[in-house]
């Protein structure tokens, strides 16, 4: 008995000594500038272990090292070994240092370093801007000056005798003008950015350039007819609604008619649009539809305008009779409706037998869907306007791939209501695109792909639909590195990694995505026999917040499978023992980091290889 006792002190005089050790203080503090779009940032990283309890707490003062100042805390806790401050500006000297904080208390200071942030030069650009045909200053003017690399969008306006001036930090800008009433144009006399030519800011120096915009002409109009009826040479009495496609990508309402007693109707439109009509006819046994016989506004045909249009006319087929359907609504995060085209798609089943339907919602976003096949569906909003588009999921968060999105069973006599829908504006644009084609592996063209672009940043981006050459163009990128995805029902998505996206070169073109088609699956598989070394793409990928990966080996042994962050730095361990040969899965939940590109790495005796994937909060 005295034994045991004498074992728990042991024991209990341990856990006290190391609980009250102190924390060692981080090692090896190093400080360098950075720069981003909106100016300088100082980065600190220093060595430290990373544990699950530590956090790392970041001292700041305003002067140099010597000076009278006190540091205070910029801080208060930061769990990996790096620090980005934002706070600072050019001319300025700052002192950093830190210090480890854990269950046990505070660590001494690390190393104390000192950085001045040079004050750069100023550059001036002026100029005087006239109208082409009278010479006349425009006054109001907006000129902009969009940085080439990085640095921040500057902008003035041009005073009452059409002149400018504004300073600049040194370096290369595109430069727009912009006046209500003249066509925008880019230095030198160019309407696209494509072709704009860039000018170079000295430091120190003034650079003049004068510009003459031409007088905005607006389009000529014209008339859009056709005729509905059903399959038997009915007139139809029906809503005949337009839709403005911008790059055959986002859609604005342009505008709405109906037909008239012997089925005819008529829209005035303007010169250039390119537009998709959908007919909802008032007879709700019969199917809307968008010419020219499509069920989707991804497949639609699009018309130019450029002249006046007849012979659009549709044919609409009777609908089945059955008293179901999902209703719903899209609202933004502000609880506002917002007009939306929404596709339901019937999971295909074994024998490879799939539906899709398309509706179009009030302009409050309320909608519905009626006689539906049995079956279970998933459920796409695409947004009227500038908002991002999703599929279905119950927690109200986007989902971007269809896999991913929650399904609903739908029986022969039951309304499912309160399908609804939270989506996201797109941020404010850039003038930077990613384009490309959307082929499947034996390069067929795919029609009606979605193309996402997301910031390897900030999570967030733009999309576009491809047409029917395959074609997508996603305009209104700010520069940075972007992750494309493509995606189209009944195909596995495709990514192209790490996109550089700069308004100097436009390096961006001739991005490709390769759809696979899917073939029919079931939810039991045949174990698998691995005929080689293999590491899958994680899927889902985009992720949130758990994805899963998989992998084959040849031999048994000893595997190691983490996942490191952006820089290099280990952030998870999935694998470390020893495993059978064959096929394994392992899952991977990324709730508590933050969203962007991460890498995951295998490593065996004879094999490795590192894939990336991209966590989406």
């Amino acid at each position: 008995m005295k034994k045991i006792l004498f074992a728990i002190l042991v024991v209990l005089l341990s856990f006290a000594f190391s609980a009250n050790a102190q924390p060692n203080p981080p090692a090896n503090l190093q400080v360098e500038i950075t720069q981003n779009f909106f100016g300088p940032i100082v980065k600190l990283t220093w060595d430290a272990p990373t544990e699950h309890f530590t956090k790392y707490r970041i001292y700041k003062k305003d002067g140099a090292i010597a000076d009278s100042a006190e540091f205070y805390v910029r801080h208060f806790g930061v769990r990996h070994t790096e620090f980005f401050d934002h706070w600072v500006q050019g001319g300025n000297t700052y002192s950093y240092y830190v210090i480890t904080v854990d269950q046990n208390g505070e660590s001494e200071a690390s190393n104390i370093v000192e950085v001045l942030i040079e004050e750069p030069g100023i550059s001036t650009l002026t100029g005087t801007i006239t109208a082409d045909d009278s010479g006349d200053p425009l006054p109001e003017t907006r000129v902009k000056l969009i940085p080439v690399e990085q640095g921040r969008m500057i902008f003035t306006y041009t005073d009452s005798l059409g002149n400018y001036s504004v300073n600049a930090q040194p370096g290369d800008y595109f430069v727009r003008f912009e006046k209500w009433g003249y066509w925008f144009e880019f230095y030198n006399d160019t309407r696209e950015f494509q072709n704009a030519e860039s000018v170079t800011l000295a430091e120190d120096e003034t650079l003049e350039i004068n510009a003459g915009l031409e007088v905005f002409t607006p389009p000529a109009h014209y008339t859009v007819s056709g005729n509905v009826s059903d399959a038997d040479g009915n007139p139809v009495r029906a809503a005949v609604r337009v839709f403005r496609v911008a790059h055959n990508s986002f859609h604005f309402r342009n505008g709405q008619t109906r037909t008239d007693s012997l089925g005819n109707y008529s829209l005035t439109l303007r010169e250039g649009d390119s537009v998709a009509v959908y007919v909802c006819p008032v007879n709700h046994d019969l199917l809307s539809e968008f010419y020219n016989d499509k069920s989707t506004f991804e497949e639609a045909d699009k018309i130019l305008v450029n002249g006046d249009i007849t012979g659009i006319d549709f044919v609409l087929e009777a609908k089945p009779i059955l008293s179901n359907g999902i209703t719903g609504i899209v609202e933004d995060t502000l609880g506002v409706g917002v007009e939306s085209i929404l596709k339901a798609f019937r999971l295909r089943t074994p024998e490879g037998r799939h539906n899709v339907y398309s509706v179009t919602s009030d302009t409050n976003g309320v909608y519905a869907f009626g006689n539906l096949i049995p079956g279970e569906y998933y459920v796409f909003a695409k947004p009227n306007g500038n908002y991002m588009p999703t599929f279905f999921k119950y927690d109200g968060t986007q989902s971007m791939h269809w896999r991913d999105a929650d399904s609903i069973d739908v029986d022969s006599t039951t309304i499912v209501e309160n399908i609804n829908f939270t989506v996201l504006e797109r941020p404010e644009p850039g003038e930077g695109y990613i384009c490309g084609k959307v082929v499947t592996s034996d390069r067929v063209p795919v029609e009606g792909a979605y193309v996402f672009a997301y910031d390897e940043a900030t999570g967030v981006g733009s999309y576009a639909v491809s047409n029917s050459r395959g074609v997508y163009s996603i305009d209104g990128l700010t520069p940075g590195n972007y992750t494309v995805l493509g995606d189209k029902y009944l195909y596995s998505n495709n990514a192209v990694n790490s996109v550089q996206v700069d308004y100097y070169t436009n390096l961006s073109s001739n991005q490709n995505v390769v759809l696979v088609a899917d073939g029919v699956t079931t939810q039991e598989e045949n174990e698998i026999i691995a005929d080689g070394y293999q590491l899958d793409q994680n899927y889902p990928n985009p992720f949130n917040p758990s994805t899963t990966i998989k992998f084959s080996l040849v031999d048994a042994g000893l595997v190691k499978l983490s996942v490191y962050n952006i820089l290099g730095q280990e952030v998870a361990v999935l694998v470390n023992g020893n495993m059978d040969s064959g096929t394994h899965s392992v899952s991977f939940a990324a709730s508590a980091l933050t969203s962007g590109v991460y890498m995951y790495k295998i490593e065996t005796a004879n094999f490795s290889q590192t894939k990336k994937m991209l966590l989406m909060k």
